[in-house]
């Protein structure tokens, strides 16, 4: 559901309230933007920053959104590549297609700063392996992640984690096994490399039901629904989580 536009909205309401909790701040990097949503939602709130990614498909829709923004700046890159001074980095629908993940982190630490109270990861990642379905496969996910695991992947490198959040249960996670069990076929009409699925997951929709799709994606529907969801962030029950994480001050 990675490309659900209902989902994405809710996502960056969630961002929102933790830009206001935690006073998260410029300059920003979104490591692995794709199409450029989060670079556009933060880039109208003022913003300046980067965002990067190592598809030339997605990074050509990225640039002509974002045109009208002279304080940000896309790339066509590789994540691993990046050097740079950043006070919040993003990282969502990423980590599970890297296969070298902790080496990933290990650069992203190093990317950003801690003075004047900067230092965050905002990341999301499928959660809990019993919900692996033939959609991590449609978008080339290497692994699913136990919220332990993570938890102890960013402590390992060098983050703290200061909220935890499933983004996905009840609503969500239940139109998810509803899809995947309705459209199962779609499993098998792709044969790609995990790389190369990587590389067009953000152009492809595994949530596509024709002119149905429109209808769903109606707001008027989805305002009631944030709100129920929230209610749910912190069950760990769903398919997919949110998390906030602060670098581990070494500055003086």
């Amino acid at each position: 559901m990675a490309n659900f536009q209902p989902m994405k909205e809710y996502m960056l309401s969630l961002l929102e309230d933790l830009i206001y909790k935690y006073k998260l701040k410029p300059p920003f990097l979104d490591a692995g933007c794709g199409l450029g949503d989060v670079v556009l939602y933060l880039a109208k709130k003022g913003w300046y920053g980067k965002g990067i990614d190592f598809s030339n498909e997605a990074i050509a829709i990225a640039r002509q959104n974002l045109k009208q923004f002279s304080e940000v700046t896309i790339e066509e890159k590789e994540l691993f590549s990046e050097r740079g001074t950043y006070s919040t980095i993003i990282l969502w629908d990423v980590l599970e297609h890297i296969k070298k993940d902790r080496e990933l982190l290990l650069i992203l630490n190093q990317n950003l700063t801690t003075q004047e109270g900067g230092g965050f990861l905002v990341i999301s990642v499928p959660t809990n392996k019993k919900e692996w379905r033939w959609d991590d496969e449609f978008y080339g996910h290497q692994r699913r992640y136990e919220p332990e695991e993570i938890k102890n992947l960013l402590s390992q490198t060098g983050f703290a984690v200061k909220e935890f959040w499933d983004f996905t249960f009840p609503v969500f996670w239940l139109m998810r096994r509803l899809y995947t069990w309705l459209l199962k076929d779609r499993s098998l009409k792709r044969s790609q490399e995990k790389e190369e699925l990587t590389k067009i997951s953000t152009l492809n929709d595994a949530w596509d039901i024709g002119r149905m799709t429109s209808i769903v994606n109606w707001k008027i529907w989805w305002k009631p629904v944030f709100f129920f969801q929230r209610r749910f962030r912190r069950t760990n029950l769903g398919h997919e989580a949110l998390i906030l994480a602060q670098k581990i001050s070494t500055e003086r």
